[in-house]
């Protein structure tokens, strides 16, 4: 109970109160036994922030799942690399700063960025962005040296 113990006795003659301590603020307060917050307003401020931490959570999945759905709407077939205007990917929310899977340094230190089955990597000073499969054998990254 959040490292503080309440001695839950009270004389005879209120045989059915029992202390608590509220989770929310910390408060000691008295009450019956399946009592758990000291005011509706603390039940209300800790359950709100619990689902604010979920509802982030989501945000985040959302936003993975729609860069993942841009990337593989905008692969072109049978071409190593695409080149995809940054301004077209701002337009249908591609979202730079989004959660990606994780990164890898090439040879000549150029940055690839991972979604699901598409990499994609933001040259510097450019006003596109380049995009290529994943590697399908073994799903992992390729080191490649760029000539």
């Amino acid at each position: 109970m959040s490292g503080l113990e309440v001695k839950k006795e009270f004389p005879s003659y209120f045989p059915d109160v029992y202390m608590e301590v509220c989770p929310n603020c910390f408060k000691i307060f008295s009450g019956r036994k399946n009592r758990k917050f000291c005011s509706s307003r603390c039940k209300s401020l800790l359950n709100n922030s619990k689902a604010s931490v979920k509802r982030e959570r989501i945000a985040h999945v959302n936003i993975y799942s729609r860069n993942e759905s841009f990337l593989n709407d905008h692969y072109v077939d049978n071409q190593d690399i695409t080149r995809i205007s940054i301004s077209l990917a701002k337009e249908n929310g591609f979202d730079f700063t989004g959660p990606y899977m994780n990164v890898k340094e090439e040879f000549d230190g150029s940055r690839w960025y991972a979604i699901e089955n598409f990499e994609y990597q933001i040259p510097a000073r450019s006003a596109y962005m380049l995009m290529r499969k994943r590697n399908e054998l073994t799903n992992t990254f390729e080191l490649v040296k760029i000539k």
